[in-house]
Parts: C-alpha cells; sequence; structure tokens
C-alpha cells in the first residue's frame, strides 16, 4: 500500500466482488475512484470469484487510479485483495 499524507482523515472505499460481470465492476471502480474527497483509499475484494477474472480487476483498479490522478491531479491509495 501507498502511504499519502493527507490533510484530511483517510475513508476507505470497499468494494466487494464475486462474479460481477466486468462492465459493473469496472463501473463501481472507477465512480469510487473520482470521487474528489483527497484523502481517499479504494479496496477491492475479490471474494473467491470462480470466473478467473481477478487479474482484470486488479488492472481496473490500476487504471481508475490513473484516472484520477489524471482528471483530479488526486492521489488514490489501492489495495486488491484475492
Amino acid at each position: 500500500m501507498n502511504t499519502v499524507m493527507h490533510d484530511a482523515p483517510l475513508v476507505t472505499i470497499s468494494i466487494l466482488s464475486y462474479s460481477e460481470k466486468r462492465e459493473v465492476i469496472g463501473a463501481a471502480i472507477r465512480s469510487a475512484a473520482l470521487q474528489r474527497y483527497r484523502a481517499l483509499e479504494l479496496v477491492v475484494v475479490d471474494n473467491g470469484s470462480p470466473d478467473g477474472e481477478h487479474e482484470l480487476r486488479e488492472t481496473e483498479l490500476k487504471k481508475a487510479a490513473e484516472e484520477r490522478k489524471q482528471k483530479l491531479q488526486l492521489p488514490l491509495e489501492t489495495r486488491f485483495i484475492k
């Protein structure tokens, strides 16, 4: 996990995933990542999905963090738990 100093308390958004459609989980990750609150951590938990798409979820999380950095100039702490 990246450590970023914040002026505000850290808020953690957790997204649990179990065999969710790629579009649905991707939209949820992007929506959470683009919140304007500065001190934000996004945790995506793959709850043992048998679909084998945990790599795609982890990739979506990384892309969302980069999009937040580009659009909002804000950092995003991220974690993916499998």
